[in-house]
């Protein structure tokens, strides 16, 4: 059942403050429960500040101040959201148990092991194709997550990455590391089967091939995308939204 603070986290975050999977209080709810009391406290403190000693009392203690001579209905209500807050607080850690989350198994794989494998592979995948990979320190921005770099590749679909721990930094020797990531364009795992599209190292022409078959070409109008167009010699590009095809390059007929 919802409390009327789940309710406002979901208001404010656009997302539930339970598992959707099992019903479970998710780790972020509490992260900002914790943040909403801090600033409440923060707040209250500054405001008192100057006052009498005894009204400094009422940030550390809370309980049983709510008929205190002297207090405005606004610090009344301070002391209510806080009073509701730490009871929640402790309703739920109490209920939450210390759980590593890496060590949690399936029965068959831990999150670690998961973790190891998807960032193993992926380094895989980027060091045989160097020419379109890259590793970065810092996102776009010059912001980072703690601990972590941002391993990417770019594929005819779009960009793909991962955010891996530094730990895993010697795994991609030989990825061509840049300053800042590329900008995000938006790509999501459900976007994983871009990977399958990647043609790194594909020979580029201009003008228009001397052969009927399918390519890979860049067109005006979408520059930064690669695009799948059928050529035939007496048609032209048969896709009318390729009219203008900047570059292209041959796709073997083994893999057509």
């Amino acid at each position: 059942m919802l409390t009327e603070l789940m309710e406002q986290y979901e208001k404010e975050n656009g997302k539930s403050a339970l598992n959707g999977w099992d019903g479970t209080i998710e780790p972020a709810y509490i992260i900002w429960l914790e943040a909403q009391l801090t600033a409440i406290r923060s707040d209250l403190s500054l405001a008192l500040q100057g006052s009498d000693p005894i009204k400094h009392s009422i940030v550390d203690a809370l309980d049983g101040f709510a008929d205190f001579e002297g207090l405005s209905p606004s610090f009344l209500n301070y002391l209510q959201v806080i009073r509701k807050m730490k009871k929640e607080l402790t309703t739920l850690n109490s209920r939450l148990n210390p759980v590593n989350i890496g060590k949690m198994s399936d029965g068959y794989h831990t999150f670690e092991e998961l973790y190891m494998h998807r960032t193993n592979l992926f380094a895989v995948i980027c060091r045989q194709n160097p020419d379109c990979s890259f590793i970065a320190k810092k996102h776009e921005d010059g912001s980072m997550y703690e601990g972590m770099f941002l391993a990417g590749i770019r594929t005819p679909q779009g960009y793909y990455s991962y955010h891996c721990g530094n730990e895993y930094w010697p795994l991609f020797n030989g990825v061509k590391e840049l300053e800042f990531a590329p900008p995000y364009d938006g790509h999501k795992p459900s976007d994983i089967g871009r990977l399958f599209t990647i043609r790194c190292g594909t020979e580029w022409h201009t003008g228009f091939p001397e052969q009927n078959g399918i390519y890979v070409v860049e067109v005006e109008e979408e520059p930064d995308k690669i695009k799948i167009a059928t050529y035939i010699k007496e048609l032209g590009w048969m896709n009318r939204y390729y009219d203008d095809v900047i570059r292209w390059a041959y796709i073997p007929q083994e893999e057509q």
